[in-house]
């Protein structure tokens, strides 16, 4: 009898490794099927995502075009078209350098710090952000330049003595602006990196509402004509 109880007790030990590693099996393949349910992402999911991004981008660019149309619409009132053609031949300089160099450069940030977050090193996406802020501070100082001197160089080219006059002035009074643009500018980009879409589009709202009051306050009440369209402009 014994030699029975001894012969089961051995059967039970040898087959309760086999037990526990089939239960173990199952449990890591139960662990792995619901990380895969979790991480699948539907249609509608990916759809979302996409419109979000898309949408925050997009809208942002639109209220800023919304904001030139607000300033002809003011100078266009002043009655002097030579306001209008100026500050259009300002807004275009201004769109061909800064705007393009600016956002140019700092589509680097939105590469390299998304793929740092990726990789869950934040010190490095840091990095990346402040040596564009840097590169960025540089490269200004040449544009700065170039926009006190604008209205000769205008005029140089051919263009009218006026309409050049005023896109001088339009051009001169953004130079205060331009630091806090391209800082903006690349914090826009390093918070796009990181996933978060909606942050600067919801300022860009506020300032944006705002837009018109500093139009009225600057161009009729502290009569700054051209120049308050700019100074307004920047308070976007």
């Amino acid at each position: 009898m014994d030699s029975e109880e001894d012969n089961e007790i051995e059967l039970q030990q040898k087959l309760a490794p086999s037990l526990d590693s089939e239960d173990s099996l199952d449990l890591d393949s139960k662990i792995d099927q619901l990380k895969s349910e979790k991480d699948q992402i539907t249609y509608l999911d990916a759809f979302k995502n996409l419109a979000i991004a898309s949408f925050t981008c997009a809208g942002g660019l639109l209220l800023r075009r919304s904001m030139e149309i607000f300033n002809y619409m003011i100078l266009g009132r002043l009655g002097d078209p030579a306001l209008v053609s100026g500050a259009g031949l300002g807004n275009s300089t201004i769109n061909i350098t800064l705007l393009s160099i600016g956002i140019g450069f700092t589509g680097a940030i939105e590469t390299l710090s998304s793929q740092a977050f990726g990789k869950g090193d934040n010190y490095l996406a840091g990095c990346y952000y402040t040596r564009a802020q840097v590169i960025l501070t540089i490269i200004l100082l040449p544009i700065c330049i170039m926009f006190w001197y604008l209205t000769p160089i205008l005029i140089y080219i051919g263009q009218e003595v006026q309409t050049s006059i005023y896109a001088g002035n339009f051009v001169r009074a953004w130079i205060p602006g331009t630091f806090s643009f391209c800082q903006s500018e690349c914090l826009r980009k390093f918070l796009i990196a990181q996933g978060q879409y909606s942050l600067m589009p919801k300022i860009q709202i506020g300032t944006s509402l705002l837009h018109p009051l500093w139009l009225y306050i600057n161009v009729y009440i502290l009569d700054l004509s051209i120049e308050g369209v700019a100074y307004s402009t920047r308070l976007f």
